[in-house]
C-alpha cells in the first residue's frame, strides 16, 4: 500500500512538472513570437525607400490595419503601424522614422500599454518624450496627436482591454493629451468624441470592442481628411 502511495506521488508531481513546463513554453512561445513580429516588422520599414515628403502614420494594429492609401489616394502616406506596440515601442523605434525627416508624423499609441498595466501616467509622459525627440531631431515636421479610441465595455471580446477601468483611463489619457499638444504647441486630433457613446466605443464602428470595422474606419478617414489635405 505504501508503495503504491509512492508511485501515485511520483506521478503526480511529474505530471505537475510536465504541465507547469507546458505552460511556461507557451507563454514563452507567446511573447517571443511578438516580439519577434514586431522585430520583423520594424526591419521591414527600415528596407522601404525613404521620402522627405512623406505622411508617417504610427501606431498599433488600428493603424497598421488602415488602408490609409486607398483611403487617401495619396502615395505619400507611409504606414508603420505595429500590431501591440506600446509607447516605448514607439519610442525605441523613433530614430529610424525621424532620419528620413517626414513632412507630418500622425501618432495613435497608449491602449496597449493601458491593456497590459502600464501606468496612465507612465504613459503620458512617454508621450512628453516622443514630442520633445520629434521636434528636436526633425523640426520641420508636423506633429499630430490622435486621442486614444474608447473600447467597448459590454460585449466586448478582449476582456483586458474591454472594461471599465481601461475607459476611465483612456478619458484620463486623453485630457493629458490635450495639455500636452498644447505645452508643446502640436496638434491634437479628437476621434474619440466620434466613436463614444455612452462612456465606450459605439458597437457600429467595431468588430470586437477594441478593433475597428469598415465604418470605423470611413468615420477615422473622415476625421483626419482635413489634417492631411492641410499644406505641409
Amino acid at each position: 500500500m505504501q508503495h503504491l502511495k509512492k508511485v501515485v506521488f511520483i506521478l503526480s508531481v511529474s505530471l505537475n512538472l510536465i504541465l507547469l513546463t507546458y505552460i511556461a513554453k507557451k507563454i514563452f512561445d507567446n511573447r517571443n513570437s511578438g516580439l519577434s513580429y514586431y522585430l520583423d516588422r520594424n526591419e521591414l520599414f527600415e528596407a522601404l525607400p525613404t521620402d522627405s515628403n512623406s505622411i508617417v502614420f504610427i501606431g498599433t494594429s488600428l493603424t497598421q490595419n488602415f488602408e490609409l492609401a486607398e483611403f487617401f489616394q495619396n502615395l505619400n502616406l507611409r504606414n508603420r503601424g505595429i500590431n501591440g506596440d506600446v509607447t516605448e515601442g514607439v519610442l525605441a523605434r523613433l530614430d529610424a522614422i525621424l532620419v528620413t525627416k517626414p513632412a507630418k508624423l500622425f501618432i495613435e499609441i497608449g491602449i496597449n500599454d493601458l491593456g497590459t498595466g502600464v501606468q496612465r501616467e507612465v504613459v503620458a509622459e512617454n508621450y512628453k518624450e516622443l514630442i520633445r525627440r520629434i521636434q528636436n531631431s526633425s523640426p520641420d515636421t508636423k506633429i499630430y496627436i490622435q486621442s486614444l479610441f474608447p473600447t467597448q465595455v459590454e460585449g466586448g471580446r478582449y476582456t483586458t482591454y474591454c472594461n471599465k477601468k481601461v475607459n476611465d483611463d483612456i478619458v484620463f489619457l486623453n485630457n493629458e493629451l490635450r495639455k500636452i499638444t498644447s505645452l508643446y504647441k502640436v496638434a491634437f486630433i479628437d476621434t474619440y468624441s466620434s466613436f463614444v457613446s455612452d462612456g465606450q466605443l459605439n458597437p457600429i464602428y467595431s468588430v470586437d470592442g477594441i478593433h475597428l470595422n469598415g465604418a470605423g474606419y470611413k468615420l477615422w478617414a473622415k476625421i483626419l481628411a482635413p489634417y492631411i489635405s492641410e499644406p505641409d
